[in-house]
């Protein structure tokens, strides 16, 4: 949000979540600008109910003809950019009113010396925390953290002696609170990734132990019985799985794909490529088939590249749904430039692994309505592939031997694995 000069808001629960997103759109129509919701592992992983207000009719507004603001050609970015720092200007002062930032405990910022500034679930953790040690300390919350709220800021900082900043990832509210305590509060100690992780989800037990460190009292907290009533809570150690024929029978399609892939390149020297879907797990055991795996239609390219710099086979597995999402460009990329990658396009007829939404080759839109599906096999052979089957990969042993002969080849091939979602099939008949 920073780099880009976006304007950031950071909820730290599902009512927040909800009440932010339509802030947000206030905000981005008042000042005609993005707005970004920053939301980390904890709070998009969670769920509960949320209290809805008037819900408005949709406004069907023309576009506006105003080639000054949309059109972004060399002799305009200048004064666009010089608009956009106006905009912020403008939005700063938003923030700094917004009732998205406040004090906690305010009674304690007039009588106690160290403060803690907390943003998004990291604000959740400080409170539970200064309730189970017994502690009363202010608390500032900054929900709408760019651009930031200085004065706000500033204002809490003066009187204290220490403050701890509680975020998640990147320092960048701890960076910047040292810089504003430069001239709010030169003696001021701002404290957060010495006492906090930068790598990886805070923890409510996390923030427990910096905030006692940083306040040494005797709190009389019992940490050991904190965490014991966590570990009695048992959860099921194993890695994440494909559907079994138990869950969904026949079993996921994906079972069958690298089955047959394991077979067919047995013994060979064979780079393996992934892609985002429900058959990343394969990268983990007991598959174990990857070399790589970055983002999404990243298999594709990344394989015409290891094509054109080494002599190893490649084969770039990829879902029907990222294939039309971040797929097809890499796909002529390999054709127009003469790689000959193995690609398994394995179409489970559904956007799976995220919540079963539909795709552009489904026939059906995100509203139900029918459409006109788009082909695959139709898009593939539009971009120049001479070698492609579409296989139902519980056919093994017609999958395996495909996969040895199109490993040959010295084009691009295709393979399209097509058989439904195993969830989806048992769902619809059920219908």
């Amino acid at each position: 949000s920073y780099l880009a000069h976006i304007p950031t808001l950071e909820p730290s629960e599902p009512q927040e979540c909800l009440d932010f997103v339509k802030y947000g759109f206030e905000l981005s129509e008042k000042f005609k600008i993005p707005v970004m919701l920053r939301g980390t592992t904890r709070v998009s992983h969670q769920s509960a109910q949320v209290r809805l207000s008037e819900i408005k009719k949709g406004q069907n507004r023309a576009f506006e003809i105003n080639p000054q603001r949309f059109v972004t050609m060399p002799p305009g970015v200048l004064r666009m950019k010089k608009e956009l720092f106006e905009k912020l200007a403008k939005i700063k002062k938003t923030a700094e009113k917004s009732p998205l930032n406040k004090v906690y405990n305010l009674k304690a910022l007039k009588k106690e010396k160290i403060g803690i500034v907390a943003s998004g679930v990291s604000f959740l953790y400080v409170m539970e925390a200064l309730k189970d040690l017994g502690l009363s300390l202010p608390v500032l919350k900054l929900g709408f953290f760019y651009p930031l709220p200085e004065e706000k800021i500033k204002g809490f900082i003066k009187g204290l002696k220490k403050v701890l900043v509680v975020e998640e990832l990147e320092p960048y509210l701890e960076k910047e609170i040292k810089i504003l305590a430069k001239e709010a509060n030169p003696r001021l100690e701002v404290l957060g990734k010495e006492l906090l992780p930068e790598i990886g989800e805070l923890k409510p037990e996390t923030v427990i132990l910096a905030i006692a460190k940083l306040a040494k009292k005797k709190t009389g907290f019992d940490f050991s019985a904190h965490l014991l009533k966590f570990n009695k809570v048992k959860f099921l150690k194993r890695l994440p799985q494909l559907c079994t024929a138990k869950i969904a029978p026949p079993g996921c399609p994906y079972w069958s794909v690298f089955s047959a892939l394991k077979k067919a390149i047995h013994g060979k020297n064979v780079v393996i490529g992934g892609d985002i879907g429900c058959y990343m797990i394969g990268a983990l055991p007991p598959h174990n088939l990857y070399n790589y795996m970055y983002c999404m239609g990243s298999s594709l390219g990344i394989a015409h590249g290891l094509k054109k710099a080494g002599k190893e086979k490649v084969i770039a597995l990829i879902g029907d749904s990222t294939f039309f999402h971040a797929g097809i460009p890499a796909l002529v990329n390999a054709v127009f430039n003469k790689s000959n990658p193995l690609i398994i396009i394995m179409n489970n007829e559904i956007t799976a692994m995220t919540g079963h939404q539909p795709h552009p080759g489904m026939g059906r839109n995100g509203m139900g309505e029918g459409t006109a599906p788009v082909k695959i096999e139709e898009i593939v052979s539009a971009c120049g592939v001479k070698n492609l089957k579409i296989i139902d990969p519980h056919r093994i042993k017609e999958m395996t031997q495909t996969i040895k002969e199109y490993l040959e080849k010295k084009e691009v091939s295709v393979i399209i694995a097509r058989r439904m979602c195993a969830l989806l099939a048992n769902r619809l008949k059920k219908k």
